[in-house]
């Protein structure tokens, strides 16, 4: 028998494939300034690992003015190996926190906040940069193609207006037609007050403040009306010390309108019927909002596997902007909820 080698036959030859290789991040904050000092804003450094590593400042030029910093390191072989070293790493920065009686905040490897998926995709298209949210704590991403960490905060990533700009929207916004009331300037107020929040529950809070506002349901049907007055007369009757029965005839009385939830729902249909907001229409979005807010305000807490606090604000400032536009600025009557 003749050898394979002999015959005459085109092997097929496949091309290598890329591996990507993972950059870990750890991301921390420090009690006060020049706990860290020089006068840089990066400094390069190799781990025990052996891998280079490179720890920089976030919110300052120099370290002696910066208290958030992190640290970086490329060339792992996979995800889990960056995120098990950058765990070391945060465990190891606590260590020196404790040793050396320094304030470090670690983070719970959470991100308080991020650009929408439609902006992630948009920047990346247009400018082959890929945007993630940034991680308080550790992350790792592949270092495929070029990578930032953004937040999206209260007072983070604004936008700079001239005072050119800013002279003629006003001017322009004085001579065109406005519906604002009572409800719309109090959304407004709460709206650009949320700006100034520097916690992301707070500020989702005040931005779902900010849409129940503007809110005035409506009535629900007659029959439904009807039940409720039948519960009415049972709590008129009822055996129990008057000042319950006041409260309860009161809670009843709100029965006769749509909930808030209803509400906020009909409001989005009506008025931003074809926007998505975190990759969901709008009325599914500010009713997922709406469900966050009722865990947040009854139970302290809300579940972040479903529902990402600060990635919900940053989209709810989104969503409030174009609704307050539209109802001061725009024209026309709602169907399901008057709200002007």
């Amino acid at each position: 028998m003749r050898r394979a080698s002999h015959l005459n036959v085109k092997r097929k030859t496949h091309p290598r494939r890329y591996m990507a290789t993972f950059k870990l991040r750890f991301r921390f904050n420090i009690s006060h300034k020049g706990m860290i000092t020089g006068d840089d804003k990066e400094y390069e450094f190799a781990l025990p690992n052996g891998h280079p590593a490179k720890l920089h400042c976030i919110d300052a030029e120099k370290f002696g003015e910066s208290t958030r910093f992190a640290l970086t390191s490329g060339s792992y072989q996979s995800e889990e190996e960056a995120l098990d070293y950058a765990q070391q790493i945060k465990e190891s920065t606590l260590c020196f926190g404790a040793k050396h009686r320094m304030g470090i905040d670690a983070g719970k490897d959470k991100a308080s906040g991020g650009f929408t998926s439609f902006m992630k995709e948009k920047i990346l298209s247009e400018n082959g940069l890929r945007v993630i949210d940034d991680v308080h704590g550790v992350t790792a991403y592949s270092e495929d193609i070029p990578t930032s960490c953004v937040t999206v905060s209260a007072t983070e990533l604004l936008r700079p207006r001239g005072r050119e700009f800013f002279a003629d929207e006003i001017c322009t916004i004085l001579s065109e037609p406005r519906c604002v009331n009572s409800k719309t300037k109090l959304s407004m107020e709460l709206l650009t007050a949320s700006f100034f929040e520097t916690s992301p529950r707070s500020r989702f809070l005040t931005l779902v403040l900010a849409a129940e506002s503007v809110l005035d349901p409506n009535n629900r049907s007659e029959s439904a009306s009807s039940l409720v007055d039948h519960l009415r007369g049972i709590t008129k009757c009822a055996d129990i010390p008057d000042d319950e029965r006041l409260s309860i005839l009161g809670s009843l009385n709100w029965l006769k309108k749509d909930s808030i939830s209803q509400s906020l729902r009909k409001m989005a249909a009506e008025h931003l019927p074809d926007h998505k907001y975190d990759g969901l229409p709008s009325e599914s979005f500010i009713k997922k909002c709406y469900e966050a807010r009722s865990y947040l305000v009854h139970t302290g807490e809300a579940d972040e596997r479903k529902y990402n606090i600060g990635g919900l604000a940053a989209n709810l400032e989104v969503y409030m902007r174009d609704m307050l536009v539209k109802l001061s600025l725009g024209k026309g009557e709602t169907n399901g909820v008057r709200l002007l």
